[in-house]
């Protein structure tokens, strides 16, 4: 979409936009994480612990990082 076109598509379609690309790169960083796409999460219990294990991890990195 050209820059035009948002602007004319209200604030309301940037925020949802702004929300898709959050969950687009979490979704992203878990698939990139080889924890997850190796042989060793053979069952549905520890592909999910592995998951909820990634995620702590990205979530703990973002409260350190510095804002500013």
């Amino acid at each position: 979409m050209a820059r035009v076109q948002l602007a004319d598509a209200g604030w309301e379609f940037i925020g949802l936009y702004k929300e898709r690309s959050t969950v687009e790169r979490l979704i992203n960083k878990l698939k990139a994480w080889r924890g997850m796409a190796t042989r060793y999460v053979k069952t549905p219990d520890s592909y999910l612990a592995g998951l909820h294990l990634r995620a702590s991890m990205i979530w703990i990195d973002d409260l350190l990082k510095p804002t500013g």
